[in-house]
Formats: C-alpha cells, structure tokens, sequence
C-alpha cells in the first residue's frame, strides 16, 4: 500500500486504494462492507490518527466531504 498524507490540508493520495461507488469495493460476503483493501486503509488512516478530509486518489476522481472513520 502506497498513501501519503498532506496533514495542512488534510488530504490522503493513495494508489488504487479507494474507489468510491465503484462495485469492485465490496465483496460477496460483505455485500454492504468494503474489500480487504478498502479495510485495511481505513485501518491505517485510524492507526495513525490522520485528520482526512477529501481523498486525491493517484487513479480516480478527487473527493470531499469526507471525515475521519467515514473513508
């Protein structure tokens, strides 16, 4: 997993982690829950206690509106 985390304007990059809306995210036996890729971004994001507000995706589509444990 590659993220970085821009903390003045509290972005988070990362490669081919988060795609929001998109189906490949979920899996068949979590069919409301994300992927273990998903989960396990949202793991770190926590772990480190990083402040997220919008996600700039190296592949995708900028997104805002987010807060923290809502990735």
């Amino acid at each position: 997993m590659l993220m970085v985390h821009f903390p003045t304007g509290r972005i988070l990059t990362d490669a081919d982690l988060y795609f929001p809306d998109d189906r490949r995210t979920l899996t068949a036996d979590e069919p409301g829950g994300h992927a273990a890729f998903t989960q396990n971004l949202l793991s770190n994001i926590t772990y480190r206690r990083l402040q997220v507000d919008a996600m700039m995706p190296i592949h995708g589509r900028f997104v805002t509106g987010l807060r923290q444990g809502c990735v």
